[in-house]
């Protein structure tokens, strides 16, 4: 199914001619997928008032170079979360996410059909602070049965889970989904594998082996026939830090990643985290998981490898 970049909230700053810059270079490396965040936050700041604007322009961009939307569902506006909570908690009531993705796929109906339902929620920071396996799949089932009465050819993809570094394994929370009656709630299930800083062979905070455990949990469960997507792969290039890698370092682990993936029928696409460094901080990771620019749009040792 090919292979896609992921860029993550750092998109939603973008200006047109940035935004055009990055997807060109997408473009070029062959890739036929973006997974673009959908922040719910930003779009319904209040109760049924939504602003398209921003992600018009992403969504427009994609589909005119080709490339096939991922939307990844993200992110509680304050009205509908807890009082007090994180952006990433769940709402108070899943019946305001059924309406915003009732809106969301109205909009789009003939440019997205594919939705990633949150982001690594295993973890407390991307699930408001709690690891909690059985409000998920609550939340899941609300999304898949929305956007199934809307479009009924959508694809409704659970949460890329993050590699085992805090909170629930892929793997823990998997049985636990499992248990709370996810099975018929879902298309294709999704991994995060990174690698970094060590390399796939070294499957550092068990990236691999989570990934094919619960394979052969879908397997157990009768879901053989469901794809398992990687929708984040990539490495952080800052040498400097613990775990940062060097540009080469970065290369080898996404192109190993991706010739892995490629050798399982089983696997979706994979996705790239992400397309440009969005800063130059000496100790901030998370700025520099770009692979095919840093942040000046000097084309990096990934890009390069992909024929930029």
């Amino acid at each position: 199914m090919g292979f896609g970049f992921s860029e993550g909230a750092a998109m939603w700053w973008l200006s047109t001619s940035d935004l055009s810059r990055e997807l060109d270079g997408v473009k070029k490396t062959g890739a036929k997928w973006l997974r673009i965040l959908v922040d719910w936050s930003k779009i319904e700041t209040s109760r049924g008032s939504y602003n398209w604007s921003q992600l018009d322009a992403m969504i427009s961009a994609a589909s005119s170079r080709g490339l096939t939307v991922l939307a990844n569902i993200m992110n509680t506006p304050t009205w509908a979360r807890p009082s007090g909570s994180f952006l990433t908690a769940p709402p108070t009531d899943d019946t305001y996410l059924a309406n915003f993705l009732r809106a969301f796929v109205g909009r789009y109906f003939w440019k997205v059909s594919y939705y990633e339902i949150w982001n690594e929620p295993n973890l407390l920071l991307f699930f408001g602070g709690a690891n909690d396996p059985t409000r998920y799949t609550s939340m899941l089932k609300t999304a898949y049965t929305t956007i199934k009465c809307a479009q009924w050819w959508g694809t409704v993809i659970v949460a890329g889970m993050a590699r085992s570094v805090s909170g629930l394994s892929p793997l823990t929370y998997y049985q636990k989904m499992y248990a709370a009656g996810a099975r018929s709630y879902f298309d294709a299930t999704a991994m995060h594998p990174y690698v970094y800083p060590s390399g796939i062979s070294a499957n550092p905070e068990n990236a691999v082996s989570d990934t094919l455990a619960i394979r052969n949990l879908m397997v157990a469960k009768g879901d053989s026939n469901k794809k398992m997507w990687l929708t984040e792969i990539g490495a952080p290039t800052l040498p400097s830090v613990a775990t940062g890698v060097t540009q080469t370092e970065q290369a080898n682990e996404i192109t190993s990643v991706l010739a892995t993936a490629a050798d399982y029928s089983w696997v979706g696409p994979a996705f790239i985290y992400s397309i440009r460094d969005y800063g130059t901080s000496p100790t901030d990771l998370e700025q520099h998981f770009g692979a095919l620019y840093d942040y000046d749009w000097n084309i990096k040792s990934t890009g390069r490898a992909l024929g930029l």
